[in-house]
C-alpha cells in the first residue's frame, strides 16, 4: 500500500514540476529546436509515473491506459491555455501533439515494463 502512495505523490510532484517550469518566465532566447522534444519526453514520462500510480491488480490496463492517456492530454492543453495568459510564453499546437505523442510512448514503455516484469517472474 505504501508503494501506490509513492507513486502517487511522484505523479503529483512530477505535474507540478512540469505545470511550473511550463510557465515560468521564458528567457527570450533563440532556441535550439528542442521544445519540442522537450515536451514529447517530459509527458512521456508523466505518462509512465502516472501509469503505475493508476494500475492495480484486476483492473483492465487498456481503460487505464486510455484514462491516464486522457488525463495527461488535458493537462497538457490546460498548460498551454495558461501559457497563452503569460506575457512571455504563447500555446501553441504542436507543443500539444509533442505532448500526445509523449504520452503514448511512455503508455507503450510501460506496458512493455509490466510484460517483461511478468515473464520474468514465470521463468
Amino acid at each position: 500500500m505504501r508503494r501506490v502512495y509513492f507513486y502517487r505523490a511522484l505523479a503529483v510532484l512530477y505535474a507540478a514540476s512540469v505545470f511550473v517550469l511550463s510557465v515560468m518566465p521564458d528567457s527570450g532566447e533563440q532556441g535550439y529546436g528542442w521544445d519540442k522534444a522537450n515536451h514529447f519526453i517530459a509527458y512521456a514520462v508523466m505518462s509512465f509515473i502516472f501509469i503505475r500510480a493508476a494500475i492495480t491488480p484486476g483492473r483492465a490496463f487498456a481503460l487505464t491506459a486510455f484514462g491516464v492517456f486522457i488525463a495527461v492530454l488535458f493537462f497538457g492543453i490546460g498548460v498551454e491555455f495558461v501559457q497563452s495568459l503569460t506575457p512571455t510564453r504563447h500555446a501553441d499546437v504542436r507543443d500539444v501533439l509533442a505532448n500526445g505523442l509523449g504520452s503514448v510512448l511512455g503508455i507503450a514503455a510501460f506496458w512493455f515494463y509490466k510484460n517483461r516484469a511478468e515473464v520474468k517472474r514465470c521463468s
